[in-house]
């Protein structure tokens, strides 16, 4: 077609018939373009009474109301390409008849002229090209006065193209009256009561055949469903559309009663299911409707609750998001312990301990213990009992006699066990050191039934002891400890601590420095 087209004058529906099966060309699909043409009103193929282009192959006609539908469009050779094509008819005439010979109902382009001959085939006998100077049909009467054998040429007149279709009539007049003076007898005058009905008269979409062709409101239908556009076909370009057609929900008028899609809006809210309803039981909910936050899509725009996710984390205020300013905060969210509803089930930092019961977690309570002492200062915040080290062990008693001595001393505020040294020391000079006598033991007494050897008496050591004092110390019965005679209540900072011995910072009382008797007398 690019080759082709370019060299056409003017480029015609005929131009690219032609370049469409241009031999060099030859696109094919012959059926489906001819169709489609034909869609159009376009008949570019040889009609039924081909070849007649001499008058060796005139086709004979019996005059009559009769129309006779041909095509200019010759293919002697069968290439598909249209030639010049002349249509020769014969008809046998009686004397003293008058005769009309016209075409009617030009498609296509189609411009006739008409040329009567008589029985030698060549004397012309009448023409005519122009029916009026505004109607390229042909119209010719004539009477012989003798009978015989006529004939009738059909030419494509001189003009843009030289494809078109036509209706030819033959009709002899059998004396008719012309009632309405148009100029046509009842012969050939299909309402003689009517001076615009009449042959060649232009058709008009009024439910008439007002051209007298013997069909009503031609090229008023051109999809051929059967209805005019002045009959109620609403869209005349396509077949599926006319009146009596059963209505589907596409938005198109399918009857042709004035209104799209009845039938298919039940919840009468103006928009049924093609046309974009999403629920058409419920009237609330359609295109154009509010959107709202209820998990339902209100204006079918195919996104449900847009416009309530503030912080686009897929979740809504109305879907559960209980803070819609924070994306980590939605029902998929875990649970982490920060004082927040982080997964919106109503509960604050469910599965993390709450030691105290106060319905604050541990991670989020300033005293978590409950114990008045905030977790910054406590060097225990777990333990309600324990907030800082113990203080010193006062008030101390010793009783009993020197074979069994009892040794008492008060609770001593935030300890939670105690720790009990003796020392032993030569009367004959002094040298400090202790052994764990009472490891780690919850009781505020101990019962002391060993005496010192001679020359020797025993001093005890007492002290209270926590968890704020990191793991506690493991004092093992009969482990011996020094002591620093200068510091009786704490050991030097300089010193190193031993295992199981009281280390800097203890809290620690000497009981008593307690002479044991022995068998010769008191020590």
């Amino acid at each position: 077609m690019t080759q082709y087209l370019p060299t056409a004058t003017n480029v015609s529906l005929e131009d690219f018939w032609d370049g469409w099966f241009q031999p060099t060309i030859n696109n094919d699909h012959y059926t489906e373009i001819k169709a489609i043409f034909r869609q159009l009103g376009v008949e570019y193929f040889p009609d039924v009474f081909e070849p007649n282009d001499s008058i060796a192959e005139a086709r004979l006609l019996t005059p009559g109301n009769v129309l006779n539908h041909n095509t200019y469009f010759a293919d002697r050779n069968f290439d598909l390409l249209g030639e010049p094509d002349t249509d020769m008819f014969a008809f046998d005439a009686q004397a003293n008849v008058t005769y009309t010979v016209e075409t009617l109902n030009l498609y296509s382009d189609a411009n006739t002229s008409l040329t009567l001959l008589a029985s030698n085939g060549s004397t012309i006998l009448a023409s005519n090209d122009n029916r009026t100077a505004n109607d390229q049909s042909s119209l010719l009467q004539y009477t012989p006065t003798a009978a015989g054998r006529l004939y009738v040429k059909s030419v494509h007149a001189a003009d843009f193209g030289i494809y078109g279709s036509y209706d030819l009539r033959i009709a002899a007049s059998a004396g008719g009256i012309d009632a309405d003076g148009d100029g046509y007898s009842t012969d050939t005058d299909c309402n003689d009561n009517d001076a615009t009905i009449h042959p060649g008269a232009t058709e008009r979409c009024d439910g008439v055949d007002d051209n007298c062709n013997g069909v009503i409101d031609e090229g008023f239908d051109r999809d051929g469903d059967g209805y005019t556009t002045c009959n109620g076909d609403c869209n005349d370009g396509n077949a599926s559309i006319h009146p009596g057609v059963a209505e589907i929900c596409n938005n198109i008028d399918d009857n042709c009663n004035g209104t799209v899609d009845e039938g298919f809006d039940a919840d009468g809210d103006g928009w049924t299911s093609c046309g974009g309803d999403c629920n058409d039981a419920n009237p609330q909910i359609h295109p154009g409707a509010t959107e709202i936050c209820n998990g339902v899509d209100d204006n079918c725009s195919m996104t449900i609750d847009e416009g309530f996710d503030a912080d686009g984390d897929g979740y809504t205020t109305c879907g559960g998001d209980c803070n819609d300013s924070d994306p980590l905060i939605n029902p998929a969210q875990p649970e982490i312990c920060n004082g927040l509803d982080d997964n919106c089930n109503q509960a604050v930092d469910e599965g993390f301990p709450d030691t105290d019961g106060d319905g604050l977690k541990d991670c989020v309570d300033p005293d978590d213990d409950n114990d008045g002492v905030p977790d910054a200062t406590d060097c225990a915040p777990l333990v309600y009992a324990v907030a800082h080290r113990p203080d010193e062990a006062l008030n101390l008693v010793v009783t009993g006699s020197p074979s069994s001595s009892r040794l008492i001393w008060q609770q001593v505020p935030q300890a939670n066990v105690y720790n009990v040294y003796r020392g032993q020391v030569s009367i004959a000079g002094w040298a400090f050191q202790s052994a764990c006598l009472l490891p780690e033991s919850a009781a505020l007494q101990l019962t002391e039934a060993q005496s010192p050897p001679v020359g020797y008496l025993y001093y005890y050591l007492q002290a209270g002891t926590n968890i704020c004092r990191g793991a506690l110390p493991v004092a093992e019965p009969g482990h011996r400890r020094g002591l620093d005679p200068g510091h009786q209540r704490q050991l030097p900072a300089r010193r190193q601590r031993q295992p199981g011995r009281p280390g800097p910072g203890w809290p620690w009382r000497r009981l008593r420095q307690l002479p044991r008797h022995t068998q010769s007398g008191p020590a």
